[in-house]
């Protein structure tokens, strides 16, 4: 089974499931639209899909529907970000840079982000035990309603919401 048609069966469940992320309406929400995003395995493996836009028609607001595998705003996948973490810890980044084929400056921006913003719950809610990347994603958006792992949190970043 393709990566598109895994998400075409995610997109076709969450819009039934889904709340609203601005008026958490449980009803009413459609498909409005989709778009092509590109996602990267590595540097150098990328995928493409055409991900699903909803509509909330109580109060006319759009999002974006995205598996717990992905954090918004984010080229890489979870998976690829959750390994270079773990991978950090008992290597240097240009060990890992030359393991995962990704740049050293972005596994230090993520290192960075980690470290910050994510840390603190990843270790007292034992997330760490978790080794699906889709398992650690889902329960963190329960432990963090609005958030994602490894989303970066600031004033500026707008709720995303729980699927």
């Amino acid at each position: 089974i393709s990566f598109q048609q895994q998400y075409n069966q995610f997109a076709f469940q969450a819009l039934m499931q889904v709340a609203c992320p601005k008026c958490q309406n449980p009803a009413g929400i459609t498909r409005h639209g989709s778009y092509l995003r590109q996602f990267y395995l590595t540097a150098s493996e990328r995928i493409k899909l055409t991900v699903t836009r909803a509509r909330c028609h109580a109060c006319n607001c759009t999002f974006v529907l995205l598996p717990a595998g992905v954090t918004p705003y984010k080229r890489y996948i979870l998976e690829t970000i959750l390994k270079a973490l773990r991978l950090a810890r008992g290597k240097s980044i240009y060990a890992i840079e030359n393991t995962l084929d990704i740049c050293a400056s972005t596994i230090r921006r993520w290192q960075m982000q980690f470290e910050k913003w994510h840390k603190v719950m990843y270790i007292s809610h034992e997330l760490s035990k978790i080794h699906s990347a889709e398992e650690l994603g889902s329960m963190y958006a329960l432990e963090r309603p609005g958030r994602r792992f490894m989303q970066v949190i600031s004033a500026w970043t707008p709720l995303f919401h729980r699927i």
